[in-house]
């Protein structure tokens, strides 16, 4: 890494074990040693928006996605008065289709 000038930033890296119920009984939880920082199995790790957990069953993403998404919805609920039924579905497919959308290939 110091031969292309980069340089690893400790609060920011995560690791994660991923395997099998059994194979991760195996693995120690002992901290991981990197150019000389400590760094702490994370029970989940995210890259690119994404939530990846030990077992990959991605519950914790699609749990994250749905709250984003009814986050979504309800700032959605305080302007449907203003809103005809056209333009409601645009937004909904906006702001909502998107964000289950994303990333959708990883999950299939």
């Amino acid at each position: 890494m110091t031969s292309n000038r980069l340089k690893l930033n400790a609060d920011m890296t995560q690791i994660i074990w991923i395997g099998t119920r059994q194979q991760l009984k195996k693995v120690m939880d002992a901290d991981t040693v990197l150019n000389g920082h400590c760094i702490a199995p994370s029970p989940t790790v995210t890259c690119l928006w994404v939530n990846i957990d030990p077992e990959l069953t991605f519950a914790s993403h699609t749990k994250r996605v749905a709250a984003r998404c009814f986050y979504k919805l309800r700032q959605l609920w305080t302007i449907r008065h203003s809103l005809s039924a056209d333009n409601a579905r645009m937004l909904v497919h906006a702001l909502v289709s998107t964000l289950v959308d994303y990333c959708n290939s990883i999950l299939y």
